[in-house]
């Protein structure tokens, strides 16, 4: 009898909410230069990245927006985007290389607005779903 309270002991212990509780920890990559908000609009804008892009070319662009929006890199303050530039989905996050000598962003939407996110970090390019 003794045998089965510590049996039902120790798995009342283990099943506990704070046995089960992980401290979540921090990822091997920060976020460099900040979070960008970007307001995209059926005209084009355009801002500076928030770091150098050497060595941090992976850009995730979150559009927060009910339409999609669409953007595109360059290297000064006159680039622009269209709706044939890469696409940025309603409620999607987007991670893609920026090119060494992208300095800029530019974005759009086909029709209303859209508040996008943009962060660049220095690690490995982060899958967001």
């Amino acid at each position: 009898m003794r045998k089965f309270l510590y049996t039902l002991l120790a798995l009342a212990l283990f099943a506990s909410p704070a046995f089960a509780q992980v401290t979540p920890q921090a990822g091997p990559y920060s976020t460099v230069g900040g979070v960008a908000t970007l307001s995209a609009a059926s005209t084009t804008g355009n801002t500076a990245l928030p770091a150098t892009v050497i060595p941090f070319g992976a850009i995730t662009v979150y559009n927060t927006g009910s339409v999609n929006a669409f953007v595109a890199m360059g290297v000064d303050n006159t680039v622009t985007a269209t709706t044939s530039s890469i696409p940025v989905p309603a409620g999607v996050a987007v991670t893609f290389y920026a090119g060494a000598a992208s300095t800029y962003i530019a974005y759009i939407t086909a029709s209303s607005t859209a508040t996008l996110f943009l962060w660049q970090a220095n690690g490995p390019i982060a899958f967001v779903k």
